[in-house]
């Protein structure tokens, strides 16, 4: 999120990405009589995670009043994914294989 913030605002300016999401939100849902739920499923039943995330969050922001659902979906993708590296051609018979030779 602070790399995107800081494009955004490279590339923007004025505003920040944190208030012109929650304006953009706002404007559709009205936030303040929204319920939020947050969808924290186990990364392998996770059916939105998408190839070479690292991380991932949703958010549904529930609007009664209006009859409107927003899914709001953040999510982290390794830059060997990003940068093309063939993710398929790997193969490692567990997922903390990859992780290894890094200091953590």
């Amino acid at each position: 999120m602070i790399e995107a913030s800081k494009e955004w605002v490279e590339t923007y300016g004025d505003s920040s990405l944190l208030e012109t999401v929650y304006k953009a939100l706002d404007e559709v849902v009205k936030l303040s009589d929204c319920e939020i739920y947050s969808y924290n499923p186990d990364s392998d039943a996770d059916p939105f995670l998408e190839k070479g995330a690292i991380w991932s969050f949703i958010f549904f922001f529930y609007n009664r009043k209006q009859k409107r659902v927003v899914s709001f979906h953040f999510c982290c993708l390794s830059n060997l994914v990003v940068d093309g590296f063939p993710m398929d051609s790997l193969c490692y018979e567990e997922d903390g294989e990859i992780f290894d030779d890094m200091d953590m």
